[in-house]
């Protein structure tokens, strides 16, 4: 899959914009602030129907307008296709081959891969963006996961309702208790099955880019695979042992919801002891080879969205990430005025886009 063209009108800082992108690297340079970054979110407009950068999706329209057009045809493995964004007064509409469409008619976020600076914080953050990532990356690659979190979140939310009455509820509390075990153990073993997916694809990839070994670990203080007994007991017990606290606290203080996903380099933790560059690249690493098992679900090809990648990465770490970019269609960002790549060259400025003479 690949996007053959894009037509913007009253688009952030761009007027009108009509663009045939390479199927190969495209690399976008400019300074801060000229355009770069929109014309990503553009591009990811097309093959998603939203943005990437903003909930309130009126500040796309420009200064002054009222009226916005995003417009792309996409080749495909069965054809081409055309998708349309319209924002028109605050009112978003979406066209799938010229009839009017939802974002489910859209090619959408598996055949994506996006790459921005703030991903970093899956490693930096907390454990509660590190959750949010991976239940985020789990859900396209395990089937049932995305149900299965769903029943844990709502059994969750009620449990911890009926701890903060002050008379608790025995008989409905000990209700949701048993539906938050059942479907917390089984969470823990898709989480499991999940690492066990993509945790030696991100490790391989991460050696390419940097050298080293990798290891993603699942972080959690309630149950072990590796003890004899059932997932749903060792849960059980853990929650069991907490009850009083739980009373007083008025929450649920162990379950998958306070677990943690952790980034071992050469045994060390990574949040710690890694270099910015050596954080980018294993962020990356797991970016990749989750869009290696997606291509591999989807029988397409992943387009590249990558913002900022190559700051802080050394000459080898670019020239092994940019062997692996032109096997397919990558838009890559860039204030580096030396940066070269395979592919062609863009020049942006205050909205405008140019071919580069090189």
């Amino acid at each position: 899959m690949w996007i053959r063209s894009l037509f913007l009108r009253n688009f952030r800082n761009y007027c009108e914009l009509e663009w045939e992108p390479s199927s190969g690297i495209n690399l976008l340079k400019g300074p801060n602030a000229a355009g770069k970054t929109n014309l990503l979110e553009a591009l990811y407009f097309v093959l998603c129907g939203r943005s990437f950068r903003t909930l309130r999706e009126e500040e796309i329209v420009r200064t002054g307008e009222t009226t916005t057009l995003i417009k792309g045809k996409i080749a495909t493995a069965w054809g081409e296709i055309e998708t349309e964004v319209r924002f028109k007064k605050g009112t978003k509409l979406l066209f799938y081959q010229g009839k009017p469409a939802s974002r489910r008619d859209f090619p959408g976020e598996k055949v994506v891969l996006l790459f921005r600076p703030e991903d970093l914080l899956v490693v930096t953050g907390t454990p509660a963006e590190r959750r949010g990532f991976f239940n985020r990356v789990l859900a396209k690659l395990v089937p049932g996961y995305e149900e299965v979190l769903t029943r844990y979140q709502r059994a969750l939310e009620q449990r911890n309702a009926l701890l903060r009455l002050p008379e608790k509820k025995g008989e409905e509390l000990e209700i949701w208790t048993e539906a938050l075990v059942s479907a917390g153990a089984l969470l823990y073993r898709l989480r499991v099955e999940g690492l066990g997916l993509i945790g030696p694809l991100t490790s391989s990839l991460y050696r390419e880019l940097v050298g080293k070994k990798l290891v993603l670990r699942y972080a959690t203080n309630a149950v072990s695979p590796a003890k004899e007994k059932p997932l749903a007991e060792q849960f059980a017990e853990a929650l069991s042992a907490l009850a009083e606290k739980e009373k007083v606290l008025g929450q649920t203080l162990v379950g998958p919801h306070r677990d943690d996903f952790l980034f071992i380099v050469e045994g060390e933790d990574l949040r710690y002891k890694g270099s910015r560059g050596e954080v980018r690249a294993a962020v990356l690493a797991l970016k990749l080879a989750e869009a290696k098992l997606l291509e591999k679900m989807t029988g397409e090809r992943t387009i590249f969205f990558l913002d900022d990648v190559f700051s802080e990465f050394d000459p080898q770490r670019r020239r092994a990430l940019a062997l692996y970019l032109e096997e397919r269609q990558s838009f890559v960002t860039s204030a580096e005025p030396e940066l070269k790549l395979p592919g062609r060259t863009f020049l942006i400025e205050q909205g405008r886009l140019r071919a580069a003479d090189y």
